[in-house]
């Protein structure tokens, strides 16, 4: 029987990151830190956004509530979420935006063939729905694929263990990477929009544990990038994950 217990990386010396998500002022759509999510461990109702929007997480169902608990690895909080999920109010992103994240997602037993770890701003897999979308699947656990509209870019994951993100989108493209990798881009098909649907953030069908969440209105450059990676890197423990050549793998931005 698989072990489906959640492996941590191994860890790197790091010190506190000098800039932090709130560098990005007005530009900062939403903040999701499970550092900040609760104090004592135990199932949570609300998530706060720490971008100042007031886009609060929340979950109202007793049973679908994810579970807070200190990482004594990671030396803060995370969010475990078991077929569990929390809902993300619209934030009204339109064709530019670019979301950066530490999570773990873990399909090997999801009982959906796409389990969905994160979506804002859409009910539909794609067109002008969904963005971004991040799934795994079940046939293939050891893939995540990102989605804005209806470009989808898959990579090479190991399931339960924390993975750096990011997409970003752009005029006519998707840049899509994981743990500060080059990014792979590929062309819009679509033209997105603003649309009125709320989001999901968790595992309704399988398993994850969530650490951050930064979601920018607008596209970003290679610089403030490759910075957000740095961040999430040395917040979370896991600058083991980014390239010798990242400008961040020895420090933190």
């Amino acid at each position: 029987m698989p072990d489906f217990a959640f492996r941590a990386a191994s860890i790197t010396a790091h010190g506190p990151a000098l800039w932090t998500p709130s560098l990005l002022t007005d530009r900062l759509a939403l903040w999701l830190d499970a550092a900040h999510a609760a104090s004592v461990p135990g199932p949570i109702t609300r998530w706060a956004d720490r971008s100042g929007q007031g886009y609060d997480a929340v979950q109202n169902n007793a049973d679908l509530r994810p579970t807070w608990r200190h990482d004594p690895v990671r030396g803060r909080g995370m969010i475990r979420f078991e077929e569990q999920d929390m809902e993300v109010p619209n934030i009204g992103l339109a064709a530019e935006l670019s979301a950066f994240w530490v999570m773990a997602p873990d399909a090997r037993a999801a009982s959906n063939a796409y389990p969905i770890y994160l979506f804002l701003d859409g009910a539909n897999f794609s067109g002008q729905g969904r963005k971004p979308l991040i799934h795994g699947s079940s046939g293939d656990p050891d893939s995540l694929s990102t989605q804005i509209g209806n470009v989808e870019i898959s990579h090479v994951t190991t399931p339960g263990v924390m993975q750096i993100g990011g997409i970003v989108s752009r005029v006519g493209q998707v840049e899509s990477a994981l743990n500060g990798a080059t990014p792979v881009v590929q062309t819009h098909q679509t033209s997105l929009t603003a649309s009125g649907a709320s989001g999901r953030i968790g595992a309704l069908t399988s398993l994850c544990e969530w650490c951050e969440l930064i979601v920018v209105a607008g596209s970003i450059s290679e610089v403030e990038r490759q910075r957000v990676e740095g961040y999430l890197a040395h917040r979370w423990s896991c600058a083991n994950l980014l390239p010798p050549s990242h400008p961040y793998a020895g420090a933190a931005p």
